[in-house]
């Protein structure tokens, strides 16, 4: 198994009031699978991804990547492990909008402990643009490309360090159909080559590309 968490709970609690964001989740995710996670909004999925994804600690339960217990792990081997397994798609990209698209690919690889010369890494960098038919924008701007351009950045920056596992939070909320169906044929390819997927997505059309849909409400796994 290489996720596993066994009664994870997340709790946001101010001066003012307390929110019960995930409430006994228990999830396995094996190697080479594609989950859609649906449900709605405030119900605790985007929660649950970055809790997944390392990146929130959950209030309560026991969360373990391939068999080793996350809830022990120090900050650091975090970040490590959090940037060498999982590749991020977000609704909004999460680019820097001020710096050039090479610069925003390699991005991830500044925080790797994979050990890759600069030569390899921008080799890698043009390859991936290359294949997403950016290789001619690479030291422009984020700021001055379109939409479906920056998408295809963002895509780029999630493969760069070759992750096991992309997460992606609403990836099609904010493109066009056209872009949105390449974005999806993109995630089936990285599917395809034996990694595993797991998206967040309000839109219907996707509930059955997945291997396994997963519903959920009010913090809860419905189904």
């Amino acid at each position: 198994m290489l996720l596993k968490m066994e009664n994870i709970g997340k709790i946001y609690e101010s001066k003012y009031q307390r929110c019960i964001a995930l409430e006994e989740i228990s999830l396995e995710v094996g190697v080479n699978e594609f989950i859609i996670i649906m449900g709605p909004s405030g119900c605790g999925k985007t929660t649950l991804l970055n809790i997944l994804g390392l990146i929130t600690s959950p209030t309560s339960g026991k969360y373990t990547i391939r068999d080793e217990l996350v809830n022990n792990m120090s900050f650091k081997k975090k970040a490590n492990l959090r940037n060498n397994l999982f590749g991020y798609l977000l609704q909004d990209f999460a680019l820097i909008e001020n710096d050039t698209v090479i610069n925003n690919i390699l991005l991830p690889m500044k925080y790797s402990d994979k050990k890759f010369l600069l030569k390899t890494k921008e080799e890698r960098a043009k390859g991936l643009a290359s294949s997403a038919g950016i290789n001619t924008k690479l030291n422009q701007k984020v700021k001055n490309l379109s939409v479906g351009q920056r998408q295809r950045v963002a895509f780029c920056r999630a493969l760069i360090n070759m992750p096991k596992i992309i997460l992606a939070d609403e990836p099609t909320g904010s493109l066009d159909s056209q872009n949105s169906e390449e974005l999806i044929k993109n995630l089936l390819e990285f599917h395809k080559r034996g990694n595993s997927v797991i998206m967040v997505t309000h839109n219907l059309e996707y509930a059955n590309i997945g291997s396994r849909l997963i519903t959920m409400k009010d913090g809860h796994i419905e189904y």
